[in-house]
């Protein structure tokens, strides 16, 4: 539904989610912009997911949405059992991230 919260930031990212339909906001904490909207066919929640970090963002449903959670074990997992499928490297939603100066994201 929309507004449903997926998961808040400072959360362990214990998962990867992956969007079969509808769209998700990832919002800072005390921030009212949208850091990035994704859709249908895209993943998110990947930077911490990968680094076994806490989520840097919270993320939301835009409106109905369905979508499939990756457990970080079973992820882990396939990729052993199949090391070709191993990310050569992060998506450029997660290097804009990071690269992009903390006091953006700091409450004022």
């Amino acid at each position: 539904m929309a507004g449903d919260l997926i998961y808040s930031e400072g959360e362990v990212a214990d998962a990867l989610f992956l969007i079969e339909m509808g769209t998700v906001d990832i919002v800072p904490k005390g921030k009212e912009i949208v850091f990035t909207t994704v859709g249908s066919g895209q993943s998110f929640g990947e930077l911490a997911f990968f680094e076994r970090g806490t989520r840097p963002a919270s993320a939301s449903a835009r409106e109905p949405t369905h979508i499939l959670q990756i457990p970080y074990e079973r992820l882990s997992k396939v990729l052993s059992e199949r090391p070709e499928l191993r990310p050569h490297r992060l998506s450029k939603r997660v290097c804009v991230f990071r690269e992009t100066p903390a006091h953006v994201w700091r409450s004022t």
